[in-house]
């Protein structure tokens, strides 16, 4: 997982939170990522999706909102 680290370099800010239906919770994030050079990859929102369990974080998912 680290090695994900060593290609890139993401900024992520919460911007929003809700819990969902089914019993998940969301956050919204505005995300930046570059690469070690700078160079822009991605610039947008992203939902950060937790499924919690026995009171611990089973899993997250991320799906992507929208793209600038």
């Amino acid at each position: 997982m680290t090695r994900q680290w060593s290609e890139i370099n993401p900024t992520v800010e919460p911007i929003g939170f809700n819990q969902r239906p089914n019993g998940t919770f969301e956050v919204t994030v505005h995300q930046i990522v570059k690469d070690l050079q700078g160079n822009l990859i991605f610039d947008g929102k992203v939902k950060h999706i937790y499924t919690l369990e026995d009171d611990l974080l089973r899993r997250m998912d991320i799906e992507i909102e929208d793209i600038n």
